[in-house]
């Protein structure tokens, strides 16, 4: 959109009234004041769409750094899960291997008084 259709569009028909009765000295003093108005208006905006933009790359990187985050967390999860099955695997062998050596030792202290009593 160019800068007279903007202009066009932000003068009202009493605006318009206003402007064609004044001399045309003043009425192009009054445009180029509207005209340096639309121009700081354009030039805010571009400014604010321009911060909008750095933040916007700002989050994306933000989101990028924290999905690298999540990949590493996720990674670090399995391997402590492996850790956690593996440590529980060789408990439960170790148990197993307790509970049968408890069993030899129950067997082997009921035999003991029966040898004693035949010797």
């Amino acid at each position: 959109m160019t800068a007279a259709v903007v202009t066009r569009n932000l003068l009202t028909p009493k605006d318009n009234r206003l402007l064609s009765k004044r001399s045309d000295e003043l009425a192009v003093k009054d445009s180029l004041a509207l005209s340096v108005q639309c121009a700081g208006f354009v030039s805010n905006m571009a400014q604010r769409l321009f911060t909008r933009t750095r933040q916007v790359e700002s989050l994306a990187a933000e989101v990028m750094s924290l999905k690298q985050e999540i990949r590493g967390l996720k990674h670090e999860n399995k391997q402590l899960h492996r850790l956690a099955h593996d440590y529980a695997t060789n408990m439960k062998r170790k148990l197993d291997q307790m509970k049968e050596s408890d069993g030899q030792i129950l067997h082997d202290h009921q035999s003991v008084p029966m040898v004693v009593d035949e010797v």
